[in-house]
């Protein structure tokens, strides 16, 4: 994990300060606040509550091989996320580089379709999924 983020974390503040506009301005230290605040909530399942876990063990056993992704999430959602449509393409083209660069695509496995904004992490199945598949359906009511 701590390789991934040191190397993903700064390139992504200096590309969206350098390369990126934004629809709200941010200052790096938000950026960096924000990526490990997204990254956080990840872990939430794995912490002991009163001397319980609301993980499954299989869960807990995979958590090794989700990092990777969890750290990816966490750099696109909270150094990227301010970015304006055109500047996501091109932090989408940075990012994906920036992991062939590192040799950890195939260790993140994002799919080649779409944007890194297109998907969620399904820690269940340790994919990626689109992220609207992740919404249930809503139906609104005539009354």
């Amino acid at each position: 994990m701590g390789k991934l983020l040191n190397a993903l974390l700064p390139a992504a503040e200096t590309f969206v300060r350098k390369r990126a506009k934004e629809y709200v301005p941010t200052v790096e230290n938000n950026l960096v606040s924000s990526s490990l605040n997204v990254i956080s909530t990840f872990f939430t399942k794995f912490v002991e509550v009163d001397g319980e876990y609301e993980v499954p063990p299989e869960l807990a056993l995979a958590l090794p091989s989700l990092i990777e992704k969890m750290v990816l999430f966490g750099v696109v959602w909270g150094s990227g996320a301010s970015c304006d449509t055109a500047s996501r393409l091109r932090f989408d083209t940075f990012l994906r580089g920036e992991l062939e660069t590192l040799g950890a695509a195939e260790v993140v496995a994002l799919p080649a379709e779409g944007l890194v904004y297109d998907y969620a992490i399904d820690l269940e199945s340790n994919t990626w999924v689109g992220w609207m598949s992740t919404i249930p359906e809503f139906t609104l009511s005539p009354k």
